[in-house]
């Protein structure tokens, strides 16, 4: 069975396998693409083995992170640990965070408005957090 959906960035119709896919194949990949430029600049910063940001979010919380909490970095820079740049969430939301922040970077892409995604980045991120009713602590 196929449903005719229309694609949440560039608008067109396009064949769908689930009755709530949002992409059409060029804009999945899109979204992949652009996915895969961040996963490749991942430079965190390294002290005696430990990573820097995990470091200071749990100085603020003032207890060791779990196995299973993440220390996401709002702007998508591995090198800027400023507390305000930080958010801890467990592995679940983090994936499902990045999964929309994923669409929402190539709608902006698509759109020629790649620096309205930088600019509001953290704002969209709060946004979902409340909308979607995820737990993240921003530090």
């Amino acid at each position: 069975y196929t449903f005719t959906n229309t694609c949440f960035i560039c608008q067109n119709d396009f064949k769908a396998w689930r009755k709530r896919q949002r992409l059409c194949k060029e804009c999945r990949n899109l979204t992949d693409e652009l996915s895969s430029e961040t996963t490749n600049t991942n430079n965190y910063i390294n002290i005696k083995g430990d990573l820097e940001h995990r470091l200071i979010a749990e100085q603020i919380l003032g207890r060791k992170l779990f196995t299973d909490e993440i220390v996401h970095h709002i702007d998508d820079s591995p090198v800027n640990n400023d507390r305000s740049n930080l958010a801890v969430m467990s592995r679940i939301t983090h994936g499902k965070l990045h999964l929309f922040l994923n669409v929402v970077k190539a709608f902006c892409h698509y759109r020629g408005s790649r620096d309205f995604f930088v600019r509001n980045i953290k704002n969209m991120t709060e946004q979902w957090a409340i909308e979607t009713k995820e737990i993240i602590v921003f530090l």
